[in-house]
């Protein structure tokens, strides 16, 4: 993957000791170390991710520094080696939206998504301005469910829906315990498409990135 991906130098060798540190057994970063692994290999096979987020911005979404404050908040007592190797697999895994045969990304988020302001009010408007860019992109697809739409169908939780063409799709959940795939999205799946009947037009979920980047962010 690192091969794939053009990783070179010191990020490398930072990964690939992440890599071999999950291999054994030790505290909690080894396990964080594993799942962050698994993970970009799953999300670096599938052609596909559709996600529900409630709270924050998706991996594949997330600035550098909106990435740093999210995992200083989860884990207050991580080293600083520990922090940056975390916020350079996110931008390892924003790789996979370049290139000739990008990743398609469908996001549902909750208007609370964009009011938290994760942080900071600069950190966070620099976010949503990078939400806006992202949005930009023909295989990017941003949907909120504004707080007037009233209880939707995923209140308890966030997910992501990983689709393979030659595979069955996978359901990414993440827990304060650990991380959970489930092989039936089904349900996953019909959740979706009722959040998507909610949500606002893509062109109208952009323009509300936009003006509250602009209102609320400053």
């Amino acid at each position: 993957m690192l091969e794939l991906y053009g990783v070179r130098d010191d990020e490398r060798d930072r990964l690939m000791r992440h890599a071999e540190e999950a291999r054994q057994p030790g505290p909690s970063e080894v396990d964080a170390s594993a799942a962050v692994a698994d993970h970009v290999w799953l999300e670096g096979r599938a052609w596909k991710v559709e996600t529900f987020q409630t709270t924050l911005v998706h991996g594949l979404l997330q600035t550098a520094d909106h990435a740093r404050a999210v995992v200083i908040a989860r884990l207050r007592t991580a080293s600083p080696e520990r922090i940056e190797g975390a916020v350079a697999a996110r931008e390892l895994r924003q790789r996979r939206l370049a290139g000739e045969r990008p990743l398609q990304l469908s996001a549902v988020l909750d208007e609370a998504v964009l009011r938290r302001a994760v942080g900071g009010l600069e950190t966070m408007r620099a976010q949503l301005e990078y939400l806006v860019e992202r949005a930009a992109l023909p295989h990017v697809e941003l949907r909120v469910i504004p707080f007037a739409a009233g209880a939707h169908a995923s209140l308890v939780s966030a997910f992501d829906v990983l689709r393979f063409r030659d595979e069955h799709d996978v359901v990414y959940l993440e827990t304060r315990g650990g991380v959970m795939y489930l092989e039936r999205s089904e349900p996953f799946t019909e959740a979706l498409r009722e959040l998507e009947s909610v949500a606002l037009s893509a062109e109208d979920s952009v323009a509300m990135i936009a003006a509250i980047a602009d209102r609320e962010m400053t």
